[in-house]
């Protein structure tokens, strides 16, 4: 069985340090969302660990939103290489369709 969403955005914050999944979590709470999104509320994302963050992303988002989002959040913070391996990951998984707007998508081929 491949791995889901869900395991690549756990898989992804992960590898931030306590510091930066910190930024992660101010930067999410304030990010701008399209229309009918709302943010995850702060109160919600204060204690929240990994596994509980990458569940409010799928909840709030749903899965196809939920990794253009943490892509935009970590390059946001200069997290950019995270977001880099997330999106080739994602496009090399998925095969995404053209019409995702996703950074970085006109440079990378899905597999």
């Amino acid at each position: 069985m491949g791995k889901t969403v869900r395991d690549h955005l756990v898989d992804t914050l992960e590898e931030l340090t306590q510091d930066g999944f910190k930024r992660f979590k101010t930067k999410l709470n304030v990010f701008p969302v399209k229309a009918g999104y709302s943010n995850i509320p702060r109160g919600q994302l204060e204690k929240a660990d990994v596994l509980d963050v990458c569940d409010k992303l799928i909840s709030f988002y749903l899965e196809k939103y939920a990794v253009e989002v943490t892509v935009e959040v970590l390059t946001a913070i200069n997290e950019r290489e995270l977001a880099d391996r997330l999106c080739k990951h994602w496009f090399r998984c998925r095969h995404l369709p053209q019409h995702w707007a996703l950074p970085y998508q006109d440079s990378l081929v899905a597999t």
